[in-house]
């Protein structure tokens, strides 16, 4: 077995074991009773799917930002404190009615919280800003899986940020395309250790 920082091969099985042994730190399925959790998710997920909709008829105001709910457990278990998520109407309308607006599933935009709380894994952002990539158990149109951008919150900002919402086609170290590639990516430059 390859160390998670070394080379690895383009085998399948081998990345799927390398996630498995890094599981404690990488993955995080959390299971969800119909309790009182499950409900805030569901009101917040409707909350925000309406949101997405009247921006998508409207259009954004430059200024706003809208409330997609609170940050998903996943994340407060990886040290992210339990605060507002929040994403810029403007952001919301470049994914809805912008030039990718053809390959993002508009339910799968509208369900982006409830699919973060159940990702497939979670890595320091390599672009040094301090923010967390969550690779989401969804596609695209295209069949590209989709990652989220969460910024944390920092000095007089009260919310956390969802910066950005797109299906991951190609990673720019040209080793790859897909899940595949970000995921060996990032495991060989040791993201997966939060």
């Amino acid at each position: 077995m390859h160390d998670a920082r070394g080379a690895l091969s383009s085998n399948k099985a081998e990345i799927q074991q390398l996630m498995n042994n890094n599981a404690a730190s990488v993955l995080c399925q959390p299971t969800m009773s119909r309790g009182s959790a499950y409900a805030a998710l569901v009101r917040d997920q409707n909350a925000f799917d309406a949101e997405v909709q009247r921006i998508k008829k409207e259009g954004p105001d430059d200024r706003a930002t809208v409330l997609v709910g609170h940050t998903p457990l996943v994340l407060n278990i990886l040290g992210v404190d339990r605060s507002e998520l929040r994403i810029s109407e403007v952001n919301i309308d470049k994914i809805v009615n912008g030039k990718h607006s053809d390959e993002m599933p508009s339910d799968v935009f509208g369900r982006v919280l409830a699919l973060m709380s159940d990702p497939a894994a979670i890595v320091q952002s390599s672009h040094g800003t301090g923010s967390l990539e969550v690779l989401l158990n969804e596609t695209d149109k295209n069949g590209d899986p989709i990652i989220t951008i969460v910024r944390k919150k920092k000095g007089s900002i009260e919310f956390h940020t969802l910066a950005s919402v797109y299906g991951k086609d190609k990673v720019t170290d040209g080793k790859g395309q897909g899940a595949e590639a970000w995921i060996k990516k990032h495991l060989e430059a040791g993201d997966f250790s939060i």
